[in-house]
């Protein structure tokens, strides 16, 4: 049966909402890859190469699909702050934040017609200086367990935000804008 259904190649549930969000035609298939990081490659295309890591295993399920994966890593000081470990990481990382500015980094992959794009946006956010009080009882939300730099923008850690320089849907996990230029200008079905 033949579908023009983009592949949404993630499991996070921010990505999801973005493509209902813009109203695609899609349906979620991944394979859980290793996001390690490749040393030798600059930070964005490191964050790529995770993204394209994520599409490529469902290259050959889907041959005639669009597929789409992300990643998204928030950065400070040239530290990258991927997804913490535990409470006392997340905690840490947000100790970090406090008062600061971060470059939060999401790379995507397209695979379309077999051709493979990757691309990258950044997006600076700005943190109040935090509390140990509002530190603690955001852990205790547990919104931070899988998200980049511990936070969820969109959630209870948008209370943290003082200014946003950029996309906020960078920050979410995909730059919804860019992707619907490809898809706007007929690259994708």
């Amino acid at each position: 049966m033949k579908t023009n259904k983009i592949i949404l190649a993630s499991s996070s549930p921010r990505r999801k909402e973005l493509f209902e969000k813009y109203q695609l035609d899609y349906l979620i298939d991944y394979v859980d890859t290793d996001e390690k990081l490749d040393s030798q490659l600059n930070l964005c295309q490191q964050i790529e190469q995770i993204a394209l890591n994520k599409a490529r295993p469902l290259k050959e399920k889907y041959p005639d699909q669009t597929i789409i994966a992300a990643d998204t890593m928030v950065t400070i000081d040239q530290q990258m702050l991927g997804k913490p470990k535990d409470r006392d990481d997340a905690r840490n990382m947000l100790k970090k934040l406090s008062g600061k500015r971060q470059l939060v980094i999401s790379a995507v992959c397209i695979i379309h017609h077999g051709q493979e794009i990757t691309f990258n946006d950044g997006t600076i956010v700005v943190f109040k200086e935090l509390s140990d009080q509002e530190i603690e009882e955001y852990l205790d939300t547990n919104e931070w367990i899988n998200k980049a730099g511990a936070y969820a923008i969109q959630g209870k850690g948008k209370a943290f935000v003082e200014k946003i320089y950029g996309d906020k849907e960078t920050v979410i996990g995909m730059p919804m804008r860019l992707i619907m230029n490809y898809i706007k200008k007929g690259k994708i079905d």
